[in-house]
């Protein structure tokens, strides 16, 4: 794909990466064929390093979407008389009006409509119903989170119709992490995960909790900003009236929110 990969790195682990845990924490994610469920261990160093992972298959988006579907078909034959599922045309209606809902806002509706030829049919189903047919593959997850564990999600998991009643009965201790939270620990470990030889390693440990400041070299004084650029014309950032206001923080230049 002519892709450059530059570097190779647990993505349980990354999101976890700069956060306070216990020391055994446990990551889920769901995939398209597989839920993932990641043991994290925080070191005596305060490292956060991955201790295991275990797959578990019933749970991927796959299968649930197999299961609401069986649910919304069931429900239209008893309304309509229509199935849905006769035709691929029609099943793929209803596969994509079910990745919509499942991509918005929560709802607690979901209505689908099916169009075939000069007719439309429409059921409507109450989230609790999707709910209860996840639920059957959720508790699945007993057999590889222990009850009471601490138990971090991934934002997309965290969307999926029954996955948290299905934890709280579980008795996990769950926190849905931030959508950018993957992002975010890769970013603020570049150093460790790109390899300074070029020689690609899996990284799956990272830093934990950072509460100390970091301690940052004397900034380089050829890289302090010493004009502020507006078109063609350069206004200097020592005390003079410049177009915009802005403060210096270190070898940095900050822009001060302004009038107009």
């Amino acid at each position: 794909l002519g892709i450059r990969v530059s570097g190779f790195v647990d993505a349980a682990v990354a999101a976890a990466a700069g956060r306070s845990l216990p020391e055994r924490a446990y990551h889920l994610d769901v995939m398209m064929q597989r839920a993932v469920v990641t043991v994290l261990e925080t070191t005596d160093a305060g490292e956060i390093r991955k201790a295991g992972a275990q797959e578990v298959l019933e749970c991927g988006l796959n299968r649930l979407m197999e299961g609401w579907i069986d649910v919304i078909a069931d429900r239209f034959v008893r309304e309509t008389r229509f199935d849905p599922l006769h035709a691929a045309a029609t099943e793929q209606q209803l596969f994509n009006q079910i990745h919509a809902w499942l991509e918005g806002p929560v709802a607690a509706e979901l209505g689908i409509e099916i169009d075939q030829g000069d007719q439309q049919r429409r059921v409507e189903l109450g989230r609790a119903l999707l709910e209860d047919k996840a639920g059957q593959r959720f508790r699945l997850l007993a057999d590889v989170v222990p009850r009471g564990a601490a138990l971090l999600v991934s934002a997309r998991a965290a969307r999926l119709p029954g996955l948290e009643r299905s934890l709280t009965d579980l008795g996990a201790d769950a926190a849905a992490l931030p959508a950018d939270a993957l992002a975010r620990g890769c970013l603020a470990n570049l150093d460790r995960i790109v390899p300074r030889d070029g020689e690609l390693r899996l990284v799956t440990r990272l830093p934990g909790d950072r509460r100390e400041a970091p301690v940052t070299a004397p900034p380089d004084p050829a890289a302090v900003p010493t004009h502020a650029l507006e078109g063609a014309d350069a206004w200097p950032l020592d005390g003079s009236p410049a177009p915009v206001p802005v403060r210096r923080d270190g070898s940095a230049l900050m822009l001060e929110p302004a009038t107009g």
